[in-house]
């Protein structure tokens, strides 16, 4: 009888666990629905430069003086995985985003913020990533967003170690983070351009675009 009991409970603790993670996979897909959802209206009505450079691109390297005092370029990094960030000063979602990189720290992967601002704001997104592998740079204008085809902030880019984008979007949350380094953003789906002029709208309170 008491070995029945011990299955019975085994059984009864199996069955939990088991539901347990079916749930979590659950929550997860609707984070996830929601989180594309979200790319579309951040998105629409669609004007160039707000869907980012297609995962399957090369990035196009660069320069750009860093906070530290120096230069660095994309290419620095070859052999890398490189999360980059574009973000710009006075942009709340960047500042609630780029506190959560600091938990995607990670020895084979550099953290790349690419800041539209001044030093002193660069010098504290720095300090709020923190890390041996984190770089802030400073970006004098708008040159680099377009060639990356991100003028909304905060925009990410998940790069593999052969410089080719695997991954993009617009994150908020650690899960969303995720999502773009878990290649999530290659199935975003391009917002056809409408032939008719649009009028111009201000930029959402999640996002803001790049002067």
């Amino acid at each position: 009888m008491i070995l029945g009991l011990w299955v019975a409970v085994i059984f009864l603790i199996l069955l939990l666990l088991g539901c347990g993670f079916l749930l979590l996979g659950i929550l997860r897909r609707v984070e996830l629905l929601t989180w594309r959802v979200e790319q579309l209206e951040y998105r629409t009505p669609r004007r160039i430069g707000r869907d980012g450079l297609r995962p399957g691109t090369v990035a196009p390297d660069f320069r750009l003086p860093n906070v530290r005092g120096s230069e660095s370029s994309l290419s620095d990094f070859r052999g890398k995985e490189v999360l980059m960030v574009f973000t710009q000063e006075g942009c709340g979602p960047c500042h609630a985003t780029t506190l959560e990189l600091k938990h995607f720290q990670n020895p084979d992967r550099k953290i790349l913020i690419v800041h539209s601002g001044s030093q002193e704001s660069g010098e504290e997104l720095l300090e709020a990533v923190g890390g041996v592998n984190s770089e802030v740079l400073l970006q004098p204008d708008s040159g680099l967003s377009k060639k990356y085809e991100a003028f909304v902030t905060p925009f990410l880019f998940a790069i593999d170690p052969a410089g080719v984008v695997i991954s993009r979007g617009i994150a908020h949350t650690r899960q969303q983070i995720q999502f773009i380094l878990d290649g999530e953003g290659q199935h975003l789906s391009p917002i056809p351009i409408p032939l008719e002029k649009k009028e111009h709208h201000p930029a959402e309170q999640a996002t803001v675009e790049v002067s």
